[in-house]
Order: C-alpha cells, then structure tokens, then sequence
C-alpha cells in the first residue's frame, strides 16, 4: 500500500487517482479539518465512471504533519511514501506558519519514515527550492540556493524541507525528490495556480511581465512515479514543462475561453504600486487580498528551468502544455458560469 500526505490538496488529489487508475491501493492522509470538495471535484473528472470501485481501495487516515504519533499509526504497512503535502503562500504573516508545516511537518514525517522502517520516499517540492539566478539564467539541479532578500519565506520553507528530506537520506532513508514548476491542472479554481484560469474567467485585467515554466499535473504525477520506482535514490529532478511568458499564458488562456485578454501590463515599478495598493486595501477590510508584496515580486522575474536531467536519464516525455491550457480553460469556464452566477 502507498501512503500520500497532502491527498485532499491540488497535487495529492491528482496523485490518488493516478494511483488508484495504476492499480494500486492507497492510505492518504487527512487532517480532521480538511474539506473534500477539491478531491471530489478532481476524482469525479479523473476517475469519471470508475470512481465508486476505485475509492474502495483508498484508506483515509486522520493525522497531521505536527503529529509524529499520528504519522507513525498511519504508516504502518505502509512501504512507499508520496509527501505532496506543504502550504502554499505569498503573505508575510504566514511566516512562522509555513515554516512549522512545510520544514517542521517533512522533518516529522521523516522521522516517522525512519522509525517504521519505510523502503522508499519521494518528496515532491518545489521549483522555489532551487533557488534564484542571475535574470535570465537557467536553472537546474545543480544551482545552489542562495538566500537574499528576494527570497521569499515561502522559497525557505521548502529548502529547508528538503534539507530535512537529505538529513533523512544520510540516516537510511531512500528518497528522491521532484520540483515541479508551475502546475497546469483541473481544480478548486479558486485556489493556487488554479485561480490563474479563474482570474482570467472572471476577466482579472492585469499581466505581469515575468516569465515562469509550466508542467501539467498529470506530468508530475506520472515523474514522481517514474523516478521512485526506478530506484533513483539520493537523487532529484527538475520537471519544469515549458517556459513561457505570463501574457502569453494568460492571453492563451482567455482566447481558449472566449474571454477579453488582460491589457494592463504591470512591470517592475507598477507591480510596487499594485501590491501598496492591495495591502491597503487588506488594511481597511481586514480581508486577504490575492496580490501581496512577494507574490508581485515573483511574477515580474523571468525564470528559467531545464529539465533535460529526467528528460534524458528516464527517456521522460512531457504532454502538450498548450493542450492542458486548453482542457483547463474550458472546464474552469463552465465551473464559474455554473458557481458564479
């Protein structure tokens, strides 16, 4: 049996049912408080009419990263682990917070793996843990991440992780870890990378002028796999997609939807406006606002990713991102004229 941390999230959802399509049977961890909606909403597009068989060979566990008893009654039987789970955010004030799930939650689960004896770890990361380059220089797996102050808190949370999944590995451990890029896939649209697709939905005007690398979630799945059970232990791989720019991103987005392309470009000085002009408004309403000081940093740096490393040692072939876009495009479009009225 497989163990997936994270399974009712983006990644771990799409996970699950890539598993349960292979095959095989699956423990996904859940936290008492964790809603379902956004696993229900992938596995009935995943699964479709198999999904009632297919979820009798899934066994929920309540537990929680902060818990080491609860990650150690949940791994028992259990060989093989997929940890997908991590916080995603952009917000200062989530500082302390990410650092306790994303760095605290995997050095608790490592434990957990090396206490019960688990024989294989894929730590699925984050392109934000390999760091920054030079404007416009490529990164790979060999860059070694530096912290400035671009850095954001979130992009330390992760490589702190990882450091705690190579501590794991020098104690016995087999791990490989993936960081994946900006992930392309069908989900709660109004969270994560998803909102990009709502954003445009709901005709959201501005572009920023970056760049970033876009893979397909169902890549990730199938790398994450490939790379575990091909015993490439000690090791991990970039698994990056395409690069591309975000008005090109999102222009494609809105022609497959039929929407208005956004037409404000925000560039580096304007981005500086913009996130002032949010945090003031988070200030008066006392509400979160989807643009803060980092995530506008973020999205106006041009980034660029290789994956040739699993491209050429595990004859790895990505999807047509442009394809995914499309897929995507459409079923966010009908979610919001069926849920937005």
């Amino acid at each position: 049996m497989i163990f997936v941390t994270g399974a009712t999230g983006f990644l771990g959802s799409h996970l699950v049912c890539h598993l349960l399509l292979n095959g095989h049977s699956v423990a996904a961890l859940r936290r008492q408080t964790s809603e379902m909606s956004e696993f229900e909403y992938i596995s009935d597009l995943v699964l479709k009419e198999g999904k009632s068989s297919l979820l009798k060979n899934i066994e929920w566990h309540s537990g929680d990263l902060k818990d080491i008893f609860s990650l150690e009654e949940a791994l028992n039987g259990i060989e093989t682990v997929f940890h997908c789970a991590g916080l995603v955010s952009f917000y200062h004030q989530d500082s302390e917070h990410l650092m306790k799930v994303n760095q605290e939650g995997t050095a608790n689960l490592v434990n957990a793996c090396l206490i019960k004896g688990i024989k294989k770890f894929c730590h699925i990361s984050s392109t934000a843990a390999v760091g920054s380059s030079e404007e416009n220089g490529i990164l790979n797996e060999e860059n070694i991440w530096k912290y400035d102050n671009r850095t954001s808190a979130y992009s330390t949370s992760k490589y702190l992780a990882e450091m705690e999944v190579w501590r794991g590995a020098a104690e016995g451990l087999n791990v490989v870890i993936i960081n994946p890029s900006i992930i392309i896939g069908p989900g709660w649209w109004k969270r994560g990378t998803c909102r990009l697709f709502y954003n445009v939905a709901m005709k959201f005007p501005f572009y920023s002028s970056g760049s970033n690398a876009f893979v397909s979630v169902g890549d990730v799945c199938r790398a994450a796999i490939k790379v575990l059970y091909g015993e490439y232990f000690g090791e991990r791989f970039l698994v990056t997609g395409v690069s591309m720019t975000f008005k090109d991103f999102l222009f494609e987005i809105a022609d497959k939807m039929g929407r208005k392309r956004p037409f404000i470009k925000v560039g580096k000085q304007m981005s500086g406006l913009v996130w002032r002009f949010f945090r003031m408004v988070e200030v008066l309403t006392g509400k979160r606002v989807m643009i803060t000081k980092e995530s506008a940093k973020s999205s106006v740096r041009k980034k660029y990713y290789s994956s040739q490393k699993i491209q050429n040692r595990l004859d790895f072939q990505f999807t047509d991102i442009h394809i995914n876009i499309a897929e995507c495009a459409v079923l966010c479009k009908k979610w919001v004229e069926e849920n937005e009225k």
